[in-house]
């Protein structure tokens, strides 16, 4: 067992036993992951940030009923994909409220891409470059943002999060063919989207 590992298993006996220093270390090391797991899921920022706060609040209420059988990112992960799925129930009642009353704004519709992913310090020297990279990573966001809602969390989970099969099938409690065949589905679409845009 590594040393991350063990020091991981530590602050998880300690939050178990109501130590919120120790869960603050756990919110330090997967905060980040999960955050950015959510933002490219749902693309705005203030709904990321106040989904990873929501998710962090359930595990901490729910941490002594964490066992060891999976890994600590999986069940936290598994608790965001149920707030990420909550948010999305209240959007979208939201959403039919908004269209029966005549409230829907244009910007409502789609997702905003983060501007922060897809980075490469190396397009500042050379603008074409940029550019070129600038339209891939719009096309791909717009492409990612068309997958249907499970095809979607199984890209995200594995591409941008490296999340293995086995872990992203306990996440979202689906075998693991069941992620490989919405893996392939995803990548399938993103591919005939991306050569349709070519």
């Amino acid at each position: 067992m590594d040393e991350n590992a063990s020091m991981e298993e530590q602050w998880i006996c300690e939050a178990q036993a109501g130590s919120a220093v120790a869960f603050g270390q756990l919110v330090a090391v997967y905060q980040g992951k999960l955050y950015g797991f959510l933002l490219s899921y749902v693309g705005r920022g203030d709904v990321a940030d106040e989904l990873t706060q929501e998710a962090f609040l359930k595990a901490w209420r729910g941490l002594k009923g964490f066992r060891s059988e999976s890994r600590f990112q999986t069940w936290l992960f598994q608790i965001g994909l149920n707030v990420l799925r909550g948010w999305g129930r209240r959007e979208k009642i939201r959403r039919l409220r908004e269209r029966a009353f005549g409230w829907v704004r244009e910007d409502d519709e789609t997702p905003r891409a983060p501007e922060e992913r897809l980075k490469d310090s190396r397009l500042d020297a050379d603008p074409q470059r940029a550019v070129d990279a600038g339209e891939l990573r719009e096309k791909t966001n717009g492409a990612v943002a068309l997958l249907p809602p499970k095809e979607k969390m199984v890209f995200l989970l594995r591409h941008e999060q490296g999340l293995p099969l086995a872990d992203i099938a306990r996440v979202m409690n689906v075998a693991e063919g069941t992620v490989k065949a919405h893996l392939f589905h995803a990548l399938a679409k993103l591919r005939k989207t991306l050569e349709e845009h070519r």
